[in-house]
């Protein structure tokens, strides 16, 4: 349901001239969302609406007039406490409309610039989207790629090589 409502508020200003910068400003203001005491003080009914879209206004320089009133709409319609998944499913439908995604490439060893070029070229032509990919360090011993937009994940272990290679060998013989 709150998905279906956040997507609404993203369709309202995605035809705008301004749409990434509005994104982006979004994107900034959702930042806030990780904070428990930004939380309580959006739930709290103590604090007035207006100072609420005040200091949601306030995390931006130079805050755009779209973006300030669908602050203030949400403000309105109590769903301050949605901006940030209003955030997101802006930030996915434009993904969708520019075909240019994110990932993330998750590795045991690092990987050098080249390798990570070479991956990103290649979904790019595979999948017809322009794509960026990022590094992350993590404990599995391959490769993955996880691309968030597309819901896709790719990934190559080590041991699930290994465990093919010994099959194909004991098939063989």
């Amino acid at each position: 349901m709150s998905s279906m409502i956040a997507s609404r508020y993203a369709q309202a200003v995605i035809n705008d001239k301004d749409v990434k910068n509005i994104s982006q400003q979004l994107q900034e203001i959702s930042q806030a969302y990780q904070s428990k005491k930004f939380i309580t003080i959006l739930e709290t009914k103590d604090i007035p609406t207006d100072k609420k879209e005040e200091l949601l206004i306030s995390f931006v320089k130079n805050c755009s007039q779209t973006t300030v009133n669908l602050i203030k709409l949400m403000a309105q319609n109590g769903r301050l406490d949605m901006l940030h998944r209003v955030s997101k499913e802006l930030k996915d439908e434009l993904s969708k409309r520019d075909r240019t995604y994110e990932g993330e490439v998750f590795s045991k060893d690092s990987l050098t610039k080249e390798q990570l070029s070479y991956l990103e070229k290649s979904l790019s032509k595979k999948f017809d989207i322009d794509l960026t990919l990022h590094k992350s360090k993590s404990e599995f011993d391959g490769v993955k790629v996880k691309i968030d937009g597309l819901d896709i994940e790719v990934g190559f272990s080590k041991e699930n090589f290994k465990d093919r290679l010994k099959r194909h060998i004991l098939k063989a013989i």
